[in-house]
């Protein structure tokens, strides 16, 4: 049996709090932006990838990996990157 009509097109799914891609709620927030929840004009990412990374065990970054992390996140645009503590690095 086809799906009704009105759950075809993704804005549809969209405000009733679905995903497009996997048809499962994914919870109020779409109903709050729709009441015009303000949201911010820009987000900051502040990434702990080479911080994080260092603390699992067994992993040590070369400093060419570390600066590979760096410049990718640089490509993204990452505001803030956590590199580590030399302490704790090996690398």
């Amino acid at each position: 049996m086809a799906a009704p009509h009105i759950f075809n097109r993704p804005a549809s799914l969209l405000n009733r709090g679905l995903s497009v891609e996997k048809g499962v709620y994914v919870g109020s927030i779409i109903r709050e932006i729709n009441r015009g929840l303000k949201l911010p004009r820009r987000v900051r990412i502040f990434d702990t990838t080479l911080r994080d990374g260092e603390q699992t065990p067994g992993v040590s970054l070369s400093p060419e990996q570390k600066l590979m992390i760096a410049r990718q996140l640089d490509k993204l645009r990452v505001d803030t990157i956590e590199a580590g503590m030399p302490v704790v690095s090996d690398g």
